[in-house]
């Protein structure tokens, strides 16, 4: 197992969406946006979304954190988590 056991079950889940296809989703739902927006998701998605946010796409999912009910702001590629 990697040193994140939620992203390693979520990759190899039988059946599984996948990073590829989750970054692609995101990526698109990023695209559409047109200003900005309070998202509420999951842990894996909002992970992903800010990956691709701030650059570090799918390479740096690991590094983003989370945490349950955590809020993260986004401005111009960079995220500051908010206590």
């Amino acid at each position: 197992e990697g040193p994140d056991g939620a992203l390693e079950l979520y990759e190899h889940a039988p059946g599984g969406e996948g990073f590829e296809a989750l970054e692609q989703r995101c990526t698109n739902f990023l695209a559409d946006l047109k200003g900005p927006a309070v998202l509420v998701t999951h842990g894996i998605t909002s992970r992903m979304i800010r990956a691709i946010a701030t650059g570090t796409g799918r390479a740096g999912l690991a590094n983003m954190g989370g945490g349950q009910g955590v809020v993260f702001h986004l401005k111009k590629g960079v995220q500051k988590r908010l206590e």
